[in-house]
């Protein structure tokens, strides 16, 4: 359960026990657009862009569409938190890029299996044009499949003289997309979804920030991980409709105690996702906006 505090831009959670709203919630109107599971580990220094084929035929029939993508950055969790980050220039990392494998055309497509050097992660997206009413898949529906995902590249990675993946770290990350009602504004959404925020009573900002975004870390015990909760304005493109984009994204350390294996490391993420999302929100838009069911 998270516990709050003073509100801050960071706060530290106590326990990672769940409360009665995640064991039992069901969204029947559910903001979420994205979730995305990844695994990472250690570099793979004998992965070749030849493996990419090789690895895209044994997975065809699943994944008939492939486009390459610029790699994606590693992750480090450090503990403690550095108290100044200090921007570097990227300018693209050596060997492979990124492998983006899709179920239908890429403007169509619902599943997505990413590779690259050091991470494998499957993607859900909901499709253009689909209401917030349409099924998702649950959690127990995409955990197989990123696991089935990582196992078979495992396989591949040994019958290939490629080095054994190591893991080292697990996300989560959810992508909600939440509409302002009628009458409403983006901007509005910031103080009646998020618990214990408000725009104050001054007469002289009475009308309300024209910018807003929202920003919490939270810490999981014996520095198992963390926890990311972003929102901001949003918006799609040829539209001029605006939308409040939050983003939560849960990671697991693979060296912790807590985290035998991948697959309970993704369970932990996957606990904090949720619990958080059920956390910083507020009942009224958990029950109204999105139909929670007990």
């Amino acid at each position: 359960m998270l516990r709050h505090g003073s509100g801050g831009p960071s706060e530290t959670v106590d326990t990672i026990t769940h409360n009665a709203v995640t064991q039992a919630s069901h969204y029947t109107r559910p903001p979420l657009v994205e979730t995305a599971l990844s695994i990472q580990f250690d570099e793979l220094s004998r992965l070749q862009t030849v493996h990419y084929g090789l690895f895209f035929a044994r997975v065809r029939e699943r994944f008939p569409h492939q486009e390459e993508a610029p790699r994606l950055p590693p992750i480090r969790e450090h503990f403690p938190r550095p108290r100044i980050l200090i921007p570097s220039i990227n300018f693209g990392m050596p060997g492979p890029q990124r492998m983006i494998l899709h179920n239908q055309e890429p403007a169509r497509s619902d599943r997505l299996l990413q590779v690259q050097p050091d991470r494998i992660a499957f993607n859900w997206r909901r499709p253009p044009g689909e209401s917030g009413q349409a099924q998702y898949p649950r959690y127990s529906e995409t955990r197989p499949e990123c696991i089935q995902a990582f196992q078979l590249f495992r396989e591949f990675c040994r019958e290939e003289g490629i080095e054994d993946p190591s893991v080292n770290l697990c996300e989560i990350t959810y992508v909600n997309h939440i509409r302002p009602m009628e009458g409403e504004k983006a901007i509005d959404l910031f103080p009646s979804i998020f618990r214990g925020l408000a725009w104050g009573e001054s007469q002289l900002l009475a009308a309300g920030p024209s910018v807003a975004s929202f920003n919490r870390v939270y810490d999981m015990p014996n520095e198992a991980g963390r926890l990311y909760a972003e929102a901001a304005i949003g918006f799609e493109p040829r539209s001029p409709s605006e939308f409040l984009l939050l983003k939560m994204t849960a990671r697991v350390r693979c060296s912790s105690a807590e985290a035998r294996s991948e697959e309970n490391a993704l369970d932990q993420t996957h606990e904090w996702v949720v619990d958080g999302f059920n956390a910083i929100t507020t009942e009224e838009a958990q029950v109204d906006r999105w139909g929670r069911i007990k």
